[in-house]
């Protein structure tokens, strides 16, 4: 699994960042190119954790609209640590949350 940090255009002041992973989760069926399925979210305060899950949210629709399938999972898994997703699971155009902590 190979991780890297997205360079954001205009990333928020104090903002700790999102990084994508390239995960081995399972293709979406019309997936146009084999790309990041998951990012990691974290934040140093909750406006830069606000605008980093909203900058993730934003990439993983972009990547479910060309994908044509999937909806997004946010995950909380402590609390300042966050995952988005595109997963097939959740219907298409949906954003679902859910917290494993």
């Amino acid at each position: 699994m190979t991780t890297r940090t997205i360079s954001l255009e205009r990333p928020p002041a104090s903002a700790a960042g999102v990084t994508v992973m390239d995960t081995q989760a399972p293709a979406l069926a019309s997936e146009p190119e084999r790309g990041p399925l998951m990012w990691i979210v974290t934040g140093s305060d909750p406006q830069s954790l606000q605008d980093n899950i909203t900058i993730a949210v934003r990439k993983a629709a972009d990547h479910a609209i060309l994908a044509g399938e999937g909806g997004i999972l946010v995950t909380q898994h402590g609390y300042g640590d966050f995952t988005v997703q595109v997963d097939i699971t959740v219907p298409y155009g949906q954003t679902m949350e859910r917290r494993v902590c």
